[in-house]
């Protein structure tokens, strides 16, 4: 995972730091709607980029481990089941209150 991690963690700040700065160009307009939009995008692209670096690469890490273990072990899958819907409930609440 560390070495997935090394590899592609610049690639992921690059592209979502580029995609950031882009909408923020967009607030430079007049119209409010399109402004609004570009705040709102750019926040959005913020918090994306820290879920995917942080809470993703650590259910990924979960996932894999649960995949390694025999499939008696049904605790820890109903510990990333668990863990993934608190996540996208959490994502929903999140992006509902935009």
């Amino acid at each position: 995972m560390s070495e997935t991690m090394a590899r592609v963690a610049s690639s992921i700040t690059l592209a979502s730091l580029a995609e950031a700065l882009a909408f923020l160009l967009g607030s430079f307009t007049r119209m409010p709607a399109v402004e609004a939009f570009a705040y709102y995008a750019s926040v959005a692209i913020f918090f994306d980029y820290v879920l995917q670096i942080t809470c993703f690469a650590s259910l990924l890490a979960l996932d894999s481990r649960r995949v390694n273990v025999p499939l008696s072990s049904l605790s820890l899958s109903l510990l990333s089941l668990s863990l993934s819907l608190s996540l996208s409930l959490f994502i929903y609440y999140l992006t509902s209150q935009l």
